[in-house]
C-alpha cells in the first residue's frame, strides 16, 4: 500500500468511524466503500470502543418501546373518552414503562465506558492536529478520568 501521512489515516478512521457508529455499517461494507483492510478496521474498532458508541447512538429497542408506550397512553386517552376504563392498557403501559426504566438503567451503567471512549477519540485527534493543546489538558484529564469510574460525573459536569 502507498504512503499516507498521519493526516490521511486520521481522516479515514473518522470516515470508519462515522459509518460504523452513524450509519450502522459492517466492517465488510466499511471496507468495500473506503478500501481499508479489515484488520484495520478491527484495530480501530476496538481501540476506539466503537460499538460502546454506537450502542448508545441509537437504539432501535428502546424506539420501539417509546412508540409502544405514546400508542397505550393514546389508546387509554380514548377509552376514558369513551366513559370505559382501560384495566389492560394500563397493565400494559406499567410494563412498557418497566422495560424502559430496566434499559436505561442499563445505558446510565454505560456512561463512564462511553465518556472515556469519547475522550480517548478526542485524544487522538489532538495528538495529531494540536499536540499543545493535548499537553496541556494531560493532567486534567488524568484526574477527571479516575473520577469518572467512580460515579462522580455529575460532580465533574457541575
Amino acid at each position: 500500500m502507498a504512503y499516507r501521512s498521519t493526516k490521511e489515516k486520521g481522516n479515514a478512521r473518522v470516515i470508519a468511524r462515522q459509518l460504523y457508529i452513524k450509519k450502522g455499517l459492517s466492517l465488510e461494507d466499511i471496507h468495500q466503500q473506503t478500501g481499508e483492510t479489515l484488520k484495520t478496521l478491527r484495530a480501530w474498532r476496538n481501540l476506539g470502543e466503537w460499538d460502546i458508541l454506537r450502542d448508545n447512538a441509537y437504539n432501535p429497542e428502546l424506539e420501539r418501546l417509546r412508540r409502544l408506550r405514546d400508542n397505550l397512553f393514546d389508546r387509554i386517552e380514548a377509552q376514558f373518552t369513551d366513559g370505559k376504563l382501560p384495566h389492560t392498557e394500563i397493565g400494559l403501559l406499567v410494563k412498557v414503562d418497566s422495560m424502559i426504566a430496566r434499559h436505561n438503567a442499563k445505558a446510565e451503567g454505560q456512561v463512564p465506558e462511553i465518556v472515556l471512549a469519547a475522550l480517548e477519540l478526542l485524544i487522538d485527534e489532538l495528538h495529531e492536529h494540536n499536540p499543545d493543546l493535548l499537553k496541556a489538558l494531560v493532567p486534567y484529564l488524568k484526574g477527571h478520568g479516575k473520577r469518572i469510574f467512580r460515579g462522580e460525573l455529575a460532580d465533574i459536569l457541575k
